[in-house]
């Protein structure tokens, strides 16, 4: 448990709000048309493991990421994620031409790039097509979304 005065950033406030008010059933989502619930806890260890997945990739604080994704628990999961890591979000509508994702990824000095999968994959591949270390990060459901590290000193 965390003590309230040691809540003194975002991160340890999204911690402790985990641990003071756990919910079996904290967000809820439609996946193949059903309702599925996440649970405090298992929202708690997805950030924390794409936190850590985004800090293998090389995340410094204060770095900026780009996150494509759709909205829901994923796109929240991965922002807070990037939060906990000390990065900044970059957050990028998914209903963008090209040309405006590749403007925002050439000006806003994102590091890594966040998306889902699937087709935002394939959107984000088409605009920034030179090889970059790329991995996957699972979500929960069985989807994976994946983290993209850009040029390496893109400063």
């Amino acid at each position: 448990m965390t003590d309230r005065a040691s809540v003194t950033t975002l991160s340890r406030l999204f911690l402790h709000t985990c641990r003071t008010y756990p919910k079996p059933e904290l967000l809820k989502s439609k996946v193949d048309g059903r309702w599925q619930a996440v649970s405090t806890a298992e929202f708690e260890q997805k950030v924390r493991h794409l936190s850590l997945g985004l800090r293998a990739q090389g995340l410094k604080p204060g770095d900026n990421v780009a996150l494509l994704a759709d909205n829901g628990p994923d796109w929240l999961a991965a922002d807070y994620a990037i939060l906990c890591a000390g990065g900044v979000t970059v957050p990028i509508f998914t209903s963008l031409p090209a040309q405006h994702i590749r403007y925002i990824l050439d000006h806003s000095e994102a590091r890594i790039v966040f998306s889902g999968g699937g087709t935002l994959w394939e959107k984000l591949a088409a605009v920034r097509p030179q090889p970059g270390n790329a991995a996957r990060a699972p979500f929960g459901d069985g989807r994976e979304g994946h983290l993209r590290r850009l040029a390496p000193d893109r400063r």
